[in-house]
């Protein structure tokens, strides 16, 4: 019985620490066209090109209204770090050109999506005609220098935020049947908040605003034990990448704005070699086309749209300036992808500040991807102390060790009456 209940503690402990380790992801998919395996192929290809494009002039600045009232409620709460704050740009740090906010891109698709299996059921038209709202000629608008306003970890708790986002995707789909059209919002903005959270907790700071280690439990509590919060991040990846690279031969037709002709050519070279480098690995690493199953691509775009308005008005209920901006700047890069992979044929162009963040947005779902395989790594060459598997299950080990110590007892109370028994036959 001892030994069973000594078995019983080290199997308890070894199950503790394989808990505390990321979700394997490895394979397809649903809904993604490649392999996680090919992704990560991808993803160290392009992350050194997204790297130089984010902090080139045209890419690191972003306009935004920080001021705007929340339309839902009265949004309370204030930060306790220095972190929340956001910088503005600085006089002369802006080109006049980003100013006249009057360039757009067009990135009218190649591909044409197939109007297949063409459903009765009516859904309803809505006054909203936009994806969210467009800020760049905005009064209260700044511009903001993301390089210099860095992602990072600011103590806000921004958890009401996320459940009004969600709960409005929900509320608003709930009468449709489930199918493949209504669960892609959700798996955007899952895999929107999953790379949200490992950029905070790869930049982790304290209350001083002192630089720490990235937080390996804060990860694992919010993004690596969660297998479907990491499906839904390679979702989003995905979808983000072919959403670039459906922008191939249209690069060089885009103006940068920059005084120097020779850092222009640099971005165009930069975008152009981003594009080759996925493309040669997958070409269709989401084939958009095999989600219209039920709905026609029209149909799905004036359902989700106003969904979609919301959940971005949502955003100017943060009181946390830095996380603001970083939730307005994903969410105008995922505008773009859906304009790119779902707009109708008037939404063919991008405003500058969506490009900006289409192209911020991959860099940082880039980010994350690179992170959660460094974490895989630094998991399997970890030694983990018995306390590490422990601490989560301290209520089951009040249970188990009142037996252990009990059957440990009873083995040593019979041995003197095994010794007492063989004297006596002497």
């Amino acid at each position: 019985m001892a030994i069973t209940a000594f078995c019983g503690v080290a199997v308890f402990i070894l199950s503790g620490i394989k808990e505390n380790r990321s979700k394997v992801m490895e394979g397809t998919i649903d809904d993604v066209c490649t392999t996680v395996e090919e992704l990560n192929s991808i993803n160290s290809l392009i992350h050194p090109n997204l790297n130089k494009l984010r902090k080139s002039e045209f890419f690191r600045i972003f306009k935004v209204n920080l001021e705007q009232e929340c339309p839902f409620w009265e949004a309370e709460g204030t930060c306790i770090t220095n972190k929340c704050v956001v910088d503005e740009c600085e006089a002369g740090e802006v080109p006049n050109e980003f100013k006249m906010c009057n360039q757009t891109f067009d990135v009218e698709r190649n591909l044409q999506i197939s109007e297949m299996s063409m459903i009765n059921s009516f859904i309803p038209n809505t006054q909203i005609d936009e994806w969210m709202k467009i800020e760049e000629k905005d009064d209260k608008a700044v511009f903001v220098n993301l390089v210099k306003n860095g992602h990072a970890w600011t103590f806000f708790n921004g958890s009401h935020i996320w459940d009004a986002i969600y709960n409005e995707n929900c509320m608003s789909l709930l009468e449709l049947d489930q199918c493949t059209e209504n669960q892609v919002l959700y798996k955007l903005i899952s895999g929107v908040h999953a790379n949200v959270n490992l950029h905070i907790t790869h930049n982790d700071f304290d209350l001083n605003g002192d630089p720490l280690p990235p937080n390996h439990e804060r990860y694992l509590e919010r993004v690596g034990l969660h297998e479907g919060r990491l499906e839904n991040l390679f979702f989003t990846y995905s979808l983000a990448l072919k959403a670039i690279n459906n922008l191939s031969g249209k690069i060089d037709e885009f103006s940068y704005l920059s005084d120097n002709p020779q850092v222009d050519n640099e971005v165009k070279e930069t975008l152009n070699d981003l594009i080759e480098n996925s493309i040669k690995i997958c070409e269709n690493p989401f084939r958009e086309e095999n989600m219209f199953t039920q709905w026609t691509k029209e149909q799905f775009t004036n359902t989700i749209k106003p969904v979609f308005y919301n959940i971005t008005r949502i955003l100017d209920c943060v009181t946390c300036e830095k996380c603001k901006l970083y939730g307005k700047l994903q969410f105008t890069g995922l505008t773009a992808v859906m304009k790119i992979m779902f707009g109708q044929e008037k939404e063919s162009k991008l405003t500058r500040n969506e490009m900006v963040g289409l192209i911020n947005l991959m860099a940082k779902l880039s980010d994350s991807i690179e992170w959660y395989f460094q974490w895989l790594q630094y998991e399997q060459s970890y030694e983990y102390p018995v306390w590490y598997a422990l601490k989560n299950h301290w209520m089951m080990l009040l249970l188990i060790v009142p037996i252990v110590i009990y059957e440990i007892s009873c083995f040593f109370k019979t041995k003197p009456k095994l010794k007492t028994s063989v004297k006596k036959s002497q």
